[in-house]
């Protein structure tokens, strides 16, 4: 049996909503995020993973503008690091920026 501390993360990634301000806040490290619409932000996207004990796990704010898609912001909480949960994050915007029609993406390094 595996030890559950090193098993996958298999949570789902979806677009923040406004109640996920405060727990992306503090995976950005900023102090607020109120001034942003959560989720779409114009070409800008913002995705989630929770965490299984509540809060975050991941975020990322993604920039979708043909032919090219950026992550432009990827943290990862602490907890979570080296998990592959931003694989999996790329992956998805990998494949959002297709269906978008980019043909380039940035990740950040």
């Amino acid at each position: 049996m595996q030890n559950p501390t090193f098993m996958s993360l298999d949570f789902p990634i979806r677009l923040a909503g406004p109640d996920d301000a405060p727990e992306v806040a503090r995976l950005l490290h900023v102090d607020d995020v109120s001034g942003l619409s959560l989720a779409v932000l114009g070409k800008h996207y913002l995705l989630v993973i929770d965490a299984p004990d509540g809060g975050l796990a991941a975020a990322a704010v993604v920039r979708l503008e043909a032919p090219r898609a950026d992550i432009r912001v990827l943290a990862v909480a602490k907890p979570y690091v080296g998990r592959g949960l931003e694989d999996r994050i790329i992956e998805v915007v990998e494949g959002m920026s297709q269906a978008f029609g980019c043909t380039r993406l940035d990740v950040p390094y």
